[in-house]
């Protein structure tokens, strides 16, 4: 949907794309029915025809990052890791993050979630931690990783969820820089980074590999 033209949307599709843009550019707090109205020219009425409130519109801009993460996690082949092939996953991750980093952030600024939105955040809550026991188990399978304790796993899983949630919030200050590339492969590497304390020796020379190119802070 990110590329697609608005002149060949349906008006409903229309008024995600263009409230992506403008809460990427502004933060989602700015956004107002009228700059949406007059963006699109469509009245005001057109656009609450299809979502009533604001808030529906932020949810139906989150649906849509959470249907394309899923689609990026669900297409990967987890058997036979290596840690490149973890990492290259991650890069999709990072870039997906950023394009919708104004709905990302209207998730995490949330105090009081509306119902719908405390649903998501719990059904991807539990797959998240559903995914990554199998990215484990299937790390263990290729020798990359030596078991773990139940509590170590915890830490890990919490630690990974952190760095690949928040890491938005760092960079944005920094986004005129115009260092995209080189941050999503930095954020991607520290995301792989969080399993080093408990990596076999291959896993290890593997993980150096990727930090070699690409664990170097640029900026």
């Amino acid at each position: 949907m990110r590329n697609v033209k608005l002149g060949k949307m349906k008006t409903r599709a229309r008024i995600l794309q263009k409230t992506l843009e403008l809460i990427n550019s502004n933060g989602p707090t700015a956004l107002r029915i009228e700059d949406l109205s007059i963006s699109l020219k469509l009245s005001p009425g057109n656009i609450t025809y299809y979502f009533p409130k604001k808030g529906d519109i932020l949810e139906g801009v989150a649906d849509l990052c959470r249907k394309e993460i899923l689609a990026i996690t669900e297409g990967v082949d987890w058997t036979n890791m290596t840690m490149d092939s973890y990492f290259k996953y991650y890069q999709k991750i990072t870039k997906t993050q950023w394009a919708y980093r104004g709905s990302l952030l209207y998730s995490m600024a949330q105090i009081n979630p509306t119902k719908r939105g405390r649903k998501a955040d719990q059904q991807g809550l539990e797959y998240y931690y559903s995914k990554f026991n199998e990215v484990y188990a299937e790390m263990r399978k290729s020798g990359l990783i030596n078991e773990v304790s139940s509590d170590e796993l915890l830490r890990l899983r919490d630690q990974n969820f952190l760095v690949m949630t928040t890491w938005m919030i760092q960079y944005i200050p920094y986004e005129a820089k115009s260092k995209d590339r080189a941050t999503f492969n930095y954020y991607s590497y520290i995301g792989v980074k969080c399993y080093e304390p408990y990596l076999t020796e291959e896993g290890t020379r593997q993980l150096k590999s990727i930090a070699e190119k690409y664990g170097h802070r640029p900026f």
